[in-house]
This record gives C-alpha cells, sequence and structure tokens, in this order.
C-alpha cells in the first residue's frame, strides 16, 4: 500500500489553536474507511498498515475525543493506550536488538530470549486487560 502523506494545519490566533484541517494523500486508506460508521472504522484503522498496530489505533481513537472535545474520554484512553503502545514499541525494540542486529553482527539471532521477552510482555497486557 503506497503510504502517502498525512499533513495537519493548525490555526493559531496567538493565545490558542482555533482550526484545524487535515490533508491525506493515503488514496488507499482513505477509500477502505470512506462511508464506514465512526466504531467500523476504527476497528479497520489499525488493520490498515502493517506496523505500530496499537499506536495506529490509539492515534484514531484520541483523534475521534479531541474532535468531539470529550475530555474525559481522552484521558480514560490515554492511560490504556499508552500502555498498549508502550508494551507494542518494546516489543519492536527487543524484536530489532535480539533478532534482528545479532546476525548483522556476526552472531546468532535470540530467539528464544526474544520469545521469552515476549510472553513477559503479553502477560503484563494481559493483567493490565484484566
Amino acid at each position: 500500500m503506497e503510504q502517502g502523506v498525512l499533513q495537519l494545519t493548525l490555526t493559531w490566533d496567538g493565545r490558542r489553536i482555533v482550526a484545524a484541517a487535515v490533508a491525506s494523500t493515503r488514496p488507499a486508506a482513505a477509500r477502505a474507511l470512506r462511508g464506514l460508521p465512526l466504531e467500523r472504522a476504527l476497528e479497520v484503522i489499525p488493520r490498515l498498515f502493517g506496523i505500530c498496530r496499537f499506536a495506529q489505533e490509539a492515534a484514531a481513537r484520541l483523534s475521534v475525543c479531541a474532535a468531539r472535545a470529550e475530555r474525559s474520554a481522552v484521558a480514560a484512553t490515554t492511560l490504556a493506550a499508552a500502555l498498549a503502545v508502550a508494551l507494542e514499541a518494546i516489543g519492536e525494540h527487543l524484536w530489532r536488538l535480539l533478532l534482528d542486529w545479532p546476525p548483522l553482527c556476526g552472531q546468532a539471532a535470540r530467539q528464544s530470549e526474544f520469545l521469552r521477552w515476549r510472553k513477559q510482555l503479553l502477560a503484563v497486557d494481559d493483567a493490565a486487560a484484566a
């Protein structure tokens, strides 16, 4: 899928933001979302791109809350989203450090160590969801 560009323009009156506009050149993503009910679009967004699924979802949900000026929803969404995004980022870094980098340095990938860490990250996520 073509990545395209997402451009955010803010209008500042000297004290605060008074307007915001978003322009996207992500035609495939736009086509996939066009006409969908909001809840369905929020389900689809994390699946559109292959990386950072939780970050994509968090950004979409927080954008909706911000657009609706739902401050309490932003606060509630932020904590859960922050944990999901942090766990996702840790997992991605561990992937690179333990699986991708060792072969680049002439060493074997550390798959069993990565899998142990992955299991621990999933346990943290499960505990937070409970």
